[in-house]
């Protein structure tokens, strides 16, 4: 292996270990078995650890060609769960329950949008210029599945993903006017959505006002403020953390990362950032480099998927951003969020060794002109 696929897969393990660690530290002292805890979670990291050797194995080809069956998935997932197939945990449904297995269908959606954008741009370079054939398409999708996302409600993966969606049709070659003039004409409907949701406007309300509601919308922004206060440049050590004692809700999932500067304070902080730094640099390094568009699309959506998760939470624990929701990527628990991952950097890795070769023009767009008139042609 190379360097940069040794920091690559150093990097993931670390952060893949270290969140383990610290979430086994947080809910062994509280479980009442933590032996089957632990167990279930090195399931999920075996499931992780096969998602990925899968995922690397998989050809460029056999991805550019399921892209579009994968959103239609994606869309029938999310539509089964409007029709009332989800479990409702904390007010939201995020959950999709088929009787023998429960998991959450927009971890899952992550990936299948980073493989569709990135197909969809290696089909339609050629016309990506044009707004009519070349973004509206990708974006009206796009739009369905925000939409639908919205519904259970989460808008911080909705977000997320349009985000990153966005950013691989940009880089692709769309026109940033085109997408920059569509922004604004949304800002209005996005407005309206937070403005018309009791519980999105007190969220946004709390992060403007903090002190105006400590015991409602702004008490983990609050707690998590003051763990992070607390840490200083070396942290309490681990285990010494007051937030870790049930003051901090969602103290395993969104909010981790309060509880860990808290402990490992501004140090630990910045040791967690240059594993992030270790395992984005060599995504983006192959992003520039790659000779196929499909594959310098997808590494970089990856890479922007990641870092902008991970940017995304450390806004909020700290109060820069409004409370959305959004896990740390590979130290947050959830088993779907865990294995998807996993799936992902597998991708990921298959690129970086080179098991491609070059696409050609002609195996770029190896499907015909869209056609307006063929709604299949055209997405």
């Amino acid at each position: 292996m190379t360097q940069r696929m040794n920091r690559y897969l150093g990097a993931a393990w670390a952060l893949l270990l270290g969140g383990l660690i610290l979430r086994y530290s947080l809910l062994a002292p509280l479980a009442e078995n933590s032996g089957s805890w632990l167990i279930k979670e090195l399931i999920h990291l075996m499931l992780a650890g096969g998602a990925f050797y899968v995922a690397s194995r998989i050809s460029r080809e056999r991805l550019i060609s399921w892209g579009r069956p994968l959103m239609l998935v994606a869309i029938a997932m999310l539509v089964l769960m409007a029709a009332g197939f989800s479990v409702t945990r904390n007010g939201a449904s995020r959950w999709l329950d088929l009787g023998f297995i429960k998991f959450q269908p927009s971890e899952i959606i992550k990936a299948f949008v980073l493989i569709y954008i990135a197909g969809y741009v290696a089909r339609h370079r050629e016309t990506l210029s044009s707004f009519r054939h070349g973004l509206l398409p990708a974006l009206s999708l796009l739009a369905v599945v925000f939409l639908l996302i919205m519904k259970q409600p989460d808008f911080g993966t909705s977000i997320l993903l349009m985000a990153t969606g966005v950013w691989m049709l940009w880089i692709g070659g769309s026109s940033w006017r085109q997408i920059a003039g569509l922004g604004l004409t949304a800002l209005p409907g996005l407005i309206l959505v937070i403005t018309t949701s009791p519980y999105r406007l007190r969220r946004v309300l709390s992060w403007w006002s903090p002190e105006s509601d400590l015991e409602g919308a702004g008490y983990q922004v609050n707690q998590a403020k003051w763990a992070i206060t607390h840490g200083g440049w070396f942290g309490t050590g681990l285990l010494n953390g007051t937030a870790r004692h049930g003051y901090l809700p969602e103290g395993t999932n969104d909010f981790i990362l309060a509880i860990y500067i808290e402990e490992c304070g501004f140090v630990g902080l910045l040791v967690l950032l240059l594993g992030y730094g270790l395992l984005l640099q060599p995504l983006l390094a192959v992003a520039r480099e790659a000779g196929a568009l499909f594959d310098r699309l997808l590494i970089g959506g990856l890479a922007a998927l990641i870092g902008f998760q991970a940017l995304f939470n450390l806004g909020v624990v700290t109060g820069l951003l409004p409370n959305k929701g959004i896990p740390l990527p590979l130290v947050s628990a959830g088993g779907t969020s865990l294995v998807m991952t996993g799936c992902l950097l597998g991708l990921g890795w298959r690129i970086m060794k080179g098991h491609e070769s070059t696409l050609t023009t002609e195996d770029a767009t190896n499907v015909r002109t869209p056609d307006p008139h063929r709604i299949w042609n055209g997405l």
